[in-house]
């Protein structure tokens, strides 16, 4: 590869000034340290060649070619169509598509650099991750906060009917005070059934809210299914009903 400090010019603008100051002719050739062709203009109309060089040298620059290579400025037009390393030039110079200063090569200045690019990369990775994760954690917190407010309203809108909050209090008193069971076996004399107080509240309960509650039997059945199946659930109500 040739030396960057050769370049005579550098950069489009450059190159192009050049170029509109020697080219008497509209034959030009783009060569790289390997003196192979990379682009050329072979044609008779000088406006079409200046504009087909500058867009060339645009599409060096966004490649971003730092390498170091060599315009030719032709006579004449080649009889083969296209100009070879051999062809004669009137007027060659070396440029390069990209502008840059050339600094003096130190191995412990890169290294440097280096370690504080990856520094630099490796702390904002860090501070992302930080980051997500206290987002993270803040919408867990909105999801636990939104899971207990929707299972209060439910069991506040469920609280608030009095004839349900009456049942309740009856299954409770009933599950915390059960009444005794008489069994009738043959021969067996069965023992009076001792009524409570509490016995008298239930059925006075229950005939009370067959008035507001057609369907009575299966809303208590539903109840005791919540009670054996969802304990956690019938807890919350107890605590509701206790307030």
């Amino acid at each position: 590869m040739a030396n960057p400090n050769k370049a005579f010019l550098t950069g489009t603008e450059q190159v192009l000034n050049w170029f509109d100051l020697n080219a008497k002719k509209p034959y030009w050739s783009v060569m790289d340290s390997k003196n192979a062709i990379i682009f050329q203009f072979a044609e008779d109309d000088l406006h079409e060649s200046r504009q087909a060089l500058e867009d060339n040298l645009i599409a060096a620059t966004q490649a971003g070619i730092t390498a170091t290579l060599t315009l030719r400025l032709h006579p004449k037009k080649p009889k083969e169509g296209y100009f070879g390393k051999n062809a004669e030039a009137m007027l060659t110079t070396y440029f390069r598509p990209v502008e840059f200063e050339t600094l003096p090569y130190n191995p412990n200045m890169m290294y440097g650099q280096q370690n504080s690019n990856l520094s630099n990369q490796l702390a904002a990775m860090e501070s992302k991750l930080n980051a997500l994760q206290m987002q993270l954690a803040e919408e867990d917190m909105d999801e636990e906060e939104e899971e207990e407010e929707e299972d209060q309203g439910i069991l506040g809108a469920l609280m608030s009917n009095p004839a349900v909050k009456q049942v309740f209090m009856n299954m409770v008193s009933n599950l915390v005070t059960p009444q005794q069971k008489v069994t009738n076996l043959a021969g067996i004399e069965p023992e009076a059934e001792t009524f409570t107080d509490e016995d008298a509240k239930i059925d006075e309960a229950i005939e009370r809210l067959k008035a507001h509650d057609p369907e009575l039997g299966n809303d208590l059945l539903k109840l005791c299914e919540i009670a054996e199946n969802d304990p956690k659930q019938f807890n919350m109500l107890l605590k509701m009903l206790r307030m």
